[in-house]
């Protein structure tokens, strides 16, 4: 049986958490480097180990057993299972505060760590539950990038709360690493300076009681009124939707922009909707926009699953946003679509709309 400290299902996201707290060895560590070392393995490895051991014991069985203790006849508190999650975290939670160790804990050799184990104390949690308040898309998206930056080795931070501002200052900021190191030779590392002030300031102001306005990233009209609705909304998907939208490259970001204005316009003459179908790791997103629409949505559908069709991908999100007269979002539906769906392997008007766009293509 394996032991669990703390599981949190956010949407199709699982974290996996584990705790851990005792008494940091008094001694300086050049005085007792051993002592050091063997609580820091206490506090972190140990913890890495039971993560590591849940997380492989989950995505080696369809589906996982959840009891409320490991006393026998305990109840049955949740059934997970894998194919559910679109992604999973990892976080070992120390009590004692090591930060300039913890935020880069598993580029230390000493210490035996997983990648992808995000290392954090309770201070640092306490700031981001402050900051991301209310915003779990924003959260999600921040740990994505928090999980991919244990996995590079050029991203080397002495504090957590750097990880933080690089987030604020570049979002893909594992990605603005690696490309600036193509633009030199044999580079090991990238040190930023000073990349955290913005943040000290804001909550030094907040101590204070000074009004200071909070740092964020910044997203285009359209594309914040998505983020907004879909923090102050639990729509099935949202999650999803969301952090693929924010984890797009500026550059497609202006895209869907764009075209988000254009369905708008489109919408106002022909009063049907278009979509945008966009392509991610694992998924396709599709985008439709209506105004004060009311119909359903069957005949977009059929056009979605053709364009799944002609894909390479399995499944594809398809996310109808409804606008007022103002342009404010009155409505988002989301809808999991995939090949292995009825409607996708015996809707013989499936094939008909892949036919047409497939010679549209053409063309």
């Amino acid at each position: 049986m394996d032991k669990n400290d703390l599981l949190i299902e956010i949407d199709n996201y699982l974290f996996i958490v584990e705790i851990k707290s005792g008494n940091f060895t008094p001694d300086l560590a050049y005085e007792n480097i051993k002592s050091h070392i063997e609580t820091l393995n206490n506090l972190v490895s140990k913890a890495g180990k039971q993560i590591s051991e849940f997380e492989n014991e989950l995505l080696g069985k369809d589906s996982m057993n959840i009891y409320c203790s490991n006393k026998k006849g305990s109840d049955l508190k949740i059934v997970l299972n894998k194919n559910k999650y679109i992604d999973i975290f990892k976080m070992a939670i120390t009590f004692e505060s090591f930060n300039e160790i913890a935020a880069r804990a598993e580029k230390i050799g000493l210490i035996k760590l997983n990648q992808n184990i995000i290392v954090c104390s309770i201070d640092d949690l306490e700031v981001y539950a402050d900051y991301f308040k209310n915003q779990p898309v924003n959260f999600i998206n921040y740990i994505s990038n928090r999980t991919i930056a244990t996995q590079n080795n050029l991203i080397n931070l002495n504090d957590e709360l750097d990880h933080l501002g690089l987030y604020i200052t570049y979002n893909c900021y594992s990605k603005t690493v690696e490309n600036i190191s193509k633009e030199y030779k044999d580079v090991e590392l990238v040190i930023f300076e000073d990349c955290r002030s913005f943040i000290d300031n804001y909550y030094n102001g907040k101590y204070y009681g000074n009004k200071v306005k909070k740092p964020t990233l910044n997203y285009s009209k359209y594309i914040s009124k998505i983020i907004d609705y879909l923090n102050k909304n639990n729509i099935r998907n949202g999650m999803i939707v969301g952090n693929s939208i924010i984890s797009f490259s500026g550059k497609v970001q202006e895209r869907l922009e764009a075209n988000i204005k254009k369905m708008l316009n489109f919408f106002r003459i022909n009063h049907h909707g278009k979509y945008l179908a966009l392509g991610l790791n694992n998924y396709l997103l599709i985008v439709s926009c209506f105004i004060n629409y009311h119909n359903d949505y069957s005949d977009l559908l059929l056009e979605c699953y053709a364009n799944l069709k002609l894909s390479d991908y399995e499944s594809a999100y398809v996310t109808l946003i409804n606008f007022d007269n103002n342009e404010n979002i009155s409505n988002i539906e989301i809808k999991h679509i995939t090949k292995r769906d009825y409607q996708y392997l015996c809707d013989s008007r499936v094939e008909e709309h892949a036919n047409f766009i497939r010679i549209k293509r053409q063309k």
